[in-house]
């Protein structure tokens, strides 16, 4: 793990895992090893068994909800963070997760408000389309589709 070789620390613990699996600090090192891996869903499941096996595991708590602020479990992560803060309310750590989250969830508020997202007939598409953007009044970007939309006005939205 301390030589960033996450799959093979994985492999490792999970060993060591089988044989102690009431062990809360080598839960956090599966965590750790998950987090590095983006498995957040595994992450978190090993988050919580540390921080259940070991209450006083602070850190584990505060990785854990780093750990679902990645996995854009934001609601999830306010409420864990406001529980936590209520018994910890000095803890610099968690009192910027929580700005974080609020950060978070006031970009999620706005962009609902000035933004409107619409399924586009032949436009939206199981292609790669890179770099959108508005040249000389028309949308432009590129793609490997195979089938060139130049000068192509037969865009729909699901919204007609």
């Amino acid at each position: 793990y301390q030589q960033e070789k996450y799959e093979e620390a994985l492999i490792q613990y999970k060993k060591a895992w089988e044989k102690d699996p009431g062990n809360a600090n080598l839960a956090e090192q599966l965590a750790n090893c998950y987090f590095e891996l983006d498995e957040f869903s595994k992450a978190k499941e090993f988050y919580r068994k540390s921080y259940t096996q070991n209450s006083f595991n602070d850190n584990a708590k505060l990785a854990y909800v780093n750990t679902m602020i990645h996995a854009m479990e934001i609601d999830s992560a306010k409420l864990f963070i406001e529980d936590y803060l209520l018994s910890h309310p000095g803890n610099n750590r968690a009192k910027n997760l929580e700005k974080t989250i609020n950060k978070i969830i006031k970009w999620r508020d706005e962009m609902r408000i000035e933004y409107k997202i619409l399924v586009l007939e032949n436009i939206n598409s199981n292609f790669d389309d890179f770099a959108p953007t508005i040249f000389d009044n028309n949308l432009v970007f590129t793609s490997n589709r195979t089938q060139d939309l130049k000068d192509f006005y037969g865009v729909k939205s699901d919204k007609e």
